[in-house]
């Protein structure tokens, strides 16, 4: 799959990567969330970067939950079930 709106970096083979392009502190667009979910089915474990922080030294707030779940909304193991 070409991602469109994040990149994608496999680390350790065939497991693991290393997302760019996703900024956290912001609602995330649909497709953004398509492609999380796409790489994390794909490569099992997915690395989201830091969120930036403040001029406080604050980091942005907590993950929305449309990232924290993008790979596990209507995903079953269980074909069929």
């Amino acid at each position: 799959m070409a991602y469109e709106t994040i990149s994608v970096a496999p680390i350790a083979g065939a497991l693991g990567a290393e997302l760019g392009g996703v900024d956290l502190a912001r609602e995330l667009p649909d497709a953004t969330i398509a492609e999380i979910r796409h790489a994390l089915l794909t490569h099992l474990v997915i690395f989201l970067p830091r969120p930036a922080s403040d001029a406080g030294g604050r980091t942005g707030g907590r993950v929305p939950d449309a990232a924290r779940s993008a790979g596990l909304c209507g995903y079953s193991p269980f074909p069929g079930s």
